[in-house]
């Protein structure tokens, strides 16, 4: 029984299937599958049913999850305890939504080539059900998207708030004849990102308040198109704060009832309460630090 063996045989039981556990581990399924082998025979017990399309965890196996999980924990934190000066390693699949990859992605990304130049960072953009769905499957390490858990088996840290308001063009608010998002929304079209999307909470929560409803509504998966769309006088909406501000500065967009604030969004780190590796809690530290809802480099 060796130390692979045993990360083998953890990440395929609680990895959706053994296709996503061996990139996990770097292997193979045929690799992961020989070492899972491996373990049964020095233990003389089936640890998985393969008989279905995916293997399942016998009882045998059941009854040992909790001891390899309790014992990787132990090996991780034996070599947190000698081997942190050598910093972090490996790849680390890091999924948010699109916002947070258009503003503080890159200087994530840059702060970990600093600190950790042997860790990889692969990004995953998607909404945030998406995202929670995948890290519950166990194909993500990290993800950060707004609002907490909503799985008991997922961990939970705030990094940030983001701050947005109501904005429109110029034009349209001529065109329309008001400037006010209560009265733009009984007869222009509001863009928005589509239901799933954390930023459409916000939107939620007002119609609520306001007691009003949306007669025409225009829906887009992508942030720069959105803000694009606001800009050319398709519709109004909102974004956030700092990046309209700067667009209001070059009078491209104007900004909306300043007086009436939107609900902010928090945004949270989330990962799997069982994952206790150092990568885990030095990310999560990583992201606080570069958080950030500033207009994006590339499209202001």
């Amino acid at each position: 029984m060796t130390l692979k063996q045993l990360e083998a045989f953890y990440w395929a039981a609680t990895c959706i299937n053994f296709a996503v556990a061996a990139q996990r581990v770097h292997l193979s399924v045929s690799s992961l599958s020989k070492r899972i082998g491996e373990l049964e025979n020095s233990l003389n017990v089936q640890l998985f049913d393969r008989s279905g399309r995916n293997a399942k965890l016998t009882e045998r196996g059941e009854q040992l999850l909790p001891r390899v999980r309790e014992f990787l924990r132990a090996s991780v934190q034996l070599q947190q305890s000698v081997g942190q000066h050598l910093g972090l390693q490996g790849r680390c699949r890091l999924g948010m939504g699109e916002l947070s990859a258009l503003t503080w992605l890159p200087d994530l990304v840059r702060k970990a080539a600093e600190l950790h130049p042997a860790l990889e960072i692969e990004p995953c953009v998607d909404i945030g059900q998406v995202l929670e769905q995948r890290i519950d499957d166990g194909e993500l390490d990290c993800v950060v998207i707004a609002g907490y858990a909503s799985r008991n088996h997922l961990a939970t840290e705030i990094v940030g708030d983001g701050q947005f308001v109501w904005v429109a063009s110029r034009e349209l608010i001529e065109r329309a004849g008001a400037d006010h998002p209560r009265l733009l929304i009984g007869n222009q079209t509001l863009v928005s990102l589509p239901d799933g999307a954390g930023s459409t909470r916000i939107l939620d929560q007002w119609l609520s308040e306001q007691r009003v409803s949306v007669n025409r509504r225009l829906t887009c998966n992508n942030w720069g198109a959105v803000v694009g769309m606001f800009v050319a006088g398709t519709g109004f909406g909102f974004m956030p704060t700092r990046w309209a501000q700067e667009l209001e500065a070059r009078a491209a967009l104007q900004i909306l009832a300043r007086d009436e604030t939107l609900a902010p969004l928090t945004y949270a780190a989330q990962w799997r309460r069982d994952d206790s590796r150092l990568l885990i809690s030095e990310l999560r530290e990583m992201i606080k630090f570069c958080f950030h809802l500033t207009a994006p480099r590339a499209l202001t």
